[in-house]
C-alpha cells in the first residue's frame, strides 16, 4: 500500500474513532442535560455557560496554535538517506542525548513543544480573570452565590490540569493514535457526568428549603466539580499511559535539549521551524477565537444571565450534530491534509482535491436535510426531549422561538469547518499573515453586524445568530477562494461549471421539498403535532433517497473499493 493510501486509511479510521468517541461523550452529556434541566434554572445554566466560556477561551489560546503547528514536524522515517545515517549515529550514543531527525529526538521535541501551551496558558488565564473581574455577570450574579470562590478555583485548577496534559496529548496526536484519545475522553466525560449529577442530587436533598443563593450556588459548584473531575481523569489516564509505554524510547516529561546532530554541541529546546509557525498561528488564533466564540463572549455584555442560559441550551442541543460528526471529520481532515500536502506532488494534490469534492457533496446534502427537517421540527422535538415539566420552566424565555433559527446556522458552521481545515493544513507564513488581516476585517464586520441586529433592530439572540451567519459566510468565501487559488497554482484548478451543476440540482430539489412540506403541513412553518412530524419525516426520507440515487455511482465505487481493500488485507 502506498504511503498516501496508508495515511488516508489511518486518517479515515481515526475519523471513525473520533466520531464514535464523540457519540459516546455527547450521549453522556446529552443524558446529563436531560436530567439537569429539570432541576436547574435558566440562571444557573447561564452562569455555568459563562464559566465554561472562560475556560474554553483560555484553553483555545493556549493550545490551538501548538496543536496546529506541531503537525508540521517532519517524521524521522520521511528523511533522506544522509539523515538516516545520522539517526543511527544518534541511537548509538548515550541514551540521554536526544538527537534531531531521530525518532526518539522527534518525539522528545514534540513533548518539549507541548510545554509552550503551559507557558502561555497560565498568564492568559490570569489576564482573562482580571479582564472579567468587573464584568456584570461576575459582580451581580456569581459573587452572591454560595461557594462562588470554590467554584472559580476549581475551574482554574481544571485549566492547569488540562494544560499539563498537553505535551502527552500532542505526542499522541502526532502519532495519529485516535483510539487512545477516544477512550480517555469518553472516560473523562463519564466521570464529569456522574460527579455533576451526584452533586446536584445531593444538593437538592441538603439545601431544600434554603434561599436561592444557596441552591443556585450548589448547582454551579456541581458544574465546577464535574469539570474538575473531567480534567483529573484526563490527566491521570495520560500519565499512566505514558509511564506504561515509555520503556523503549526513554522519553522525559521534563524539557530536554535536542541536539542538531549526534556529534554537535548545538541544541535547541523548542524546534525553531515549528516555533516560527506557532508565532504566526497564535496571532491568527486571537481573531479566530473571537469570531468562533465571539457570540458567547458577546452575550456576557449584551444579554441577561437568563438569556445566556437559553443560548447555552440552544448551542448544546442545536450543535449536537456539529460536535458529533463535523468536528471529528474536520480534525481528521486537517491532520491528514497536513501530512499529505507536505509533499504536494501531483498524485497527493489530486487525492486531496477528490476528498474535498466528496466531503463538500456530503455536507451539501446533509445541510439541505438539516434545513428542511431541522427548522420545521426543531422546537417540537426539543419540547419532547425536555418533557412537560422542563418545557414549562422555559416557556417564558425565547428558547423555542430561537432554536429553529440556530439550526439554520449549522450548515454555515459545517462548511466553514472543512474549508478552514484545508487552509490550516497548507497555509504558508505569508498566507497566515494575509489571513490575520482578513480576520481583523471580519472582526469589525462581526461587531458591526452584532450591534446592528442586537442593539439597533433589537433582535436579541436572533440578532446574534444572524451576525454569526454573516461572519461564517465571509469566512467561507475567503477560504473557498484560497483553495481555488491553491489548486490553480498546482495546475489542478476546479471546474467551476461542473461544480455549479452538481450543486444546482440538489438545491433545486431541496427548495421544491421545502415548499411541498409547507403545503402538506397546511401552510405552517413549524410542526405542532406528531402527525405533522411524521409527514415532515417522510419528505426528508424522500429527499434522502433522491440523494442516494443521484450519487449511486460514487457510493457503489466506494463500496467496491472497500471490499477490494478487505480482500487484499
Amino acid at each position: 500500500m502506498s504511503s498516501s493510501a496508508d495515511l488516508l486509511s489511518k486518517s479515515t479510521r481515526g475519523a471513525s474513532l473520533l466520531v464514535a468517541g464523540q457519540l459516546v461523550t455527547k450521549l453522556f452529556t446529552f443524558l446529563l442535560n436531560q436530567v439537569l434541566i429539570r432541576y436547574i434554572s435558566p440562571k444557573v445554566f447561564g452562569v455555568s455557560s459563562y464559566l465554561e466560556v472562560l475556560l474554553s477561551t483560555a484553553l483555545f489560546f493556549s493550545r490551538e496554535g501548538v496543536r496546529l503547528s506541531i503537525q508540521r514536524t517532519e517524521k524521522a522515517e520521511e528523511l533522506d538517506e544522509d539523515d538516516k545515517i545520522e539517526e543511527k549515529k544518534g541511537n548509538s550514543g548515550t541514551s540521554s542525548k536526544y538527537v534531531d531527525h531521530t525518532i526518539e529526538g522527534t518525539h522528545q521535541s514534540i513533548l518539549n513543544f507541548g510545554y509552550v501551551a503551559i507557558i502561555v496558558g497560565v498568564p492568559i488565564s490570569l489576564i482573562l480573570s482580571y479582564w472579567q473581574s468587573n464584568s456584570q455577570i461576575l459582580t451581580e450574579q456569581i459573587t452572591f452565590l454560595a461557594y462562588n470562590k470554590q467554584s472559580l478555583v476549581l475551574v482554574w485548577l481544571s485549566l492547569v490540569l488540562e494544560l499539563l496534559v498537553e505535551p502527552l496529548y500532542v505526542l499522541n496526536q502526532f502519532q495519529l493514535d485516535f483510539g487512545k484519545r477516544t477512550k480517555f475522553e469518553s472516560s473523562a466525560t463519564l466521570a464529569r457526568c456522574i460527579s455533576t449529577f451526584a452533586v446536584v442530587l445531593l444538593g437538592e436533598r441538603f439545601v431544600k428549603g434554603k434561599d436561592t443563593a444557596m441552591r443556585d450556588g450548589v448547582a454551579v459548584l456541581a458544574f465546577s466539580i464535574g469539570q474538575f473531575c473531567y480534567s483529573c481523569t484526563i490527566f491521570i489516564l495520560y500519565q499512566l499511559d505514558f509511564r506504561k509505554l515509555n520503556k523503549g524510547e526513554k522519553l522525559s516529561l521534563k524539557i530536554q535539549k535536542i541536539f542538531k546532530s549526534a556529534n554537535s554541541d548545538s541544541f535547541y529546546y523548542f524546534n525553531p521551524k515549528i516555533f516560527l509557525i506557532w508565532k504566526n498561528i497564535f496571532i491568527q488564533m486571537v481573531f479566530k477565537q473571537f469570531l468562533t466564540e465571539g457570540d458567547r463572549l458577546l452575550i456576557n455584555y449584551v444579554c441577561t444571565v437568563e438569556e445566556q442560559g437559553v443560548y447555552s441550551v440552544i448551542t448544546n442541543y442545536g450543535s449536537l450534530i456539529a460536535r458529533l460528526l463535523f468536528q471529528p471529520i474536520e480534525e481528521s481532515l486537517r491532520l491528514y491534509l497536513t501530512k499529505l500536502l507536505s509533499n504536494p506532488k501531483s498524485e497527493n494534490v489530486a487525492i486531496s482535491k477528490q476528498i474535498m469534492s466528496y466531503l463538500s457533496k456530503f455536507y451539501l446534502y446533509l445541510s439541505i436535510l438539516i434545513s428542511i427537517g431541522g427548522y420545521t421540527n426543531g422546537s417540537f422535538l426539543l419540547k419532547m426531549l425536555l418533557g412537560k415539566g422542563a418545557s414549562y420552566n422555559w416557556l417564558h424565555t425565547d428558547l423555542f422561538a430561537v432554536f429553529p433559527q440556530y439550526i439554520l446556522y449549522i450548515p454555515f458552521l459545517a462548511f466553514n469547518g472543512i474549508l478552514e481545515s484545508f487552509f490550516n493544513s497548507v497555509a504558508t507564513k505569508e498566507n497566515i499573515a494575509n489571513h490575520s488581516v482578513f480576520m481583523s476585517i471580519s472582526t469589525v464586520i462581526f461587531l458591526s453586524a452584532s450591534y446592528f441586529f442586537i442593539e439597533y433592530l433589537k433582535l436579541g439572540l436572533s440578532g446574534l445568530i444572524l451576525a454569526n451567519t454573516v461572519n461564517m459566510t465571509i469566512r467561507i468565501i475567503y477560504c473557498a477562494y484560497f483553495i481555488q487559488q491553491y489548486y490553480k497554482k498546482l495546475d489542478q484548478q476546479f471546474d467551476i461549471k461542473s461544480v455549479t451543476k452538481s450543486i444546482l440540482l440538489p438545491l433545486g430539489v431541496g427548495v421544491v421539498t421545502e415548499h411541498l412540506q409547507y403545503y402538506i403541513l397546511h401552510q405552517k412553518l413549524m410542526t405542532l403535532a406528531l402527525s405533522d412530524f411524521f409527514k415532515s419525516l417522510a419528505l426528508c426520507l424522500t429527499f434522502l433517497m433522491f440523494a442516494l440515487f443521484l450519487e449511486r455511482h460514487l457510493i457503489l465505487s466506494a463500496i467496491s473499493s472497500f471490499l477490494k481493500k478487505n480482500k487484499t488485507d
